[in-house]
């Protein structure tokens, strides 16, 4: 196989393994790898990681396919959803695992241990499948990990489901996630009475990134210690 013919079957993979090459070409893995240091020196393709390739240098496109399970969150998803108008020049991907970052030209991929591991699903970019975090989901993954400032998902909650964040901050069984999610939408206009039945004993802060300072809040026991 010609190398043109090549690259363009390997263009329609977000990432190619040593193995796929093989199977491709039908020849053994020794050839294959002198083959991908050959295509590599000529910077045809890059290197993702060990034994993980590819053609493109947009890294949404195979980030969520490096390691199975896993779905693009937190800043890549409030920018990819356009909840944000910040512009995060590292990906950042959801696992039940952990895993090292990944340094890609132009930009860093970060894997970020997730237990909650629901509500992404595929979406289309660029010609592609990738793996996402719903609208709501995201938000709800910002304040579990606490990796983006609270004030961007107060700002970005009034964009989503209510419903569906009250679904999905139940499903967490996190209380002090739950008040914090009534208070928001509460905040937002949106009031749901629901969530009130896990409102409990401790108080809780608002944000964790501040001192235990602030506004008390009784109907959903929180200290408001984020103000500006």
């Amino acid at each position: 196989m010609k190398s043109i013919e090549l690259l363009k079957e390997l263009r329609a993979y977000p990432l190619f393994t040593v193995n796929d090459l093989a199977k491709i070409l039908g020849k053994d893995p020794g050839y294959v790898a002198v083959l991908i240091k050959r295509l590599l020196d000529r910077k045809l393709v890059q290197r993702i990681e060990r034994g993980k390739y590819t053609l493109h240098e947009d890294p949404l496109v195979f980030s969520s396919h490096i390691k199975y399970p896993s779905y693009i969150a937190l800043w890549s998803a409030l920018r990819f959803h356009n909840l944000t108008t910040q512009l995060p020049n590292t990906v950042f991907v959801c696992t039940p695992a952990s895993k090292k970052s990944i340094k890609f030209p132009g930009t860093g991929i970060v894997f970020v241990k997730n237990h909650h591991f629901w509500g992404y699903e595929k979406y289309a970019h660029d010609g592609f499948e990738i793996f996402v975090s719903d609208r709501e989901k995201t938000l709800i993954d910002c304040m579990l990990t606490g990796k983006v400032p609270l004030h961007e998902v107060a700002d970005a909650i009034t964009e989503v489901d209510g419903e569906k964040m009250v679904e999905y901050a139940k499903k967490t069984k996190n209380t002090s996630l739950i008040k914090r999610v009534g208070y928001l939408l509460e905040v937002s206009g949106r009031e749901y009475k629901d969530l009130l039945k896990w409102v409990k004993y401790p108080y809780a802060v608002m944000d964790t990134h501040f001192k235990r300072e602030g506004i008390i809040n009784h109907k959903w026991k929180l200290i408001i210690n984020n103000r500006e």
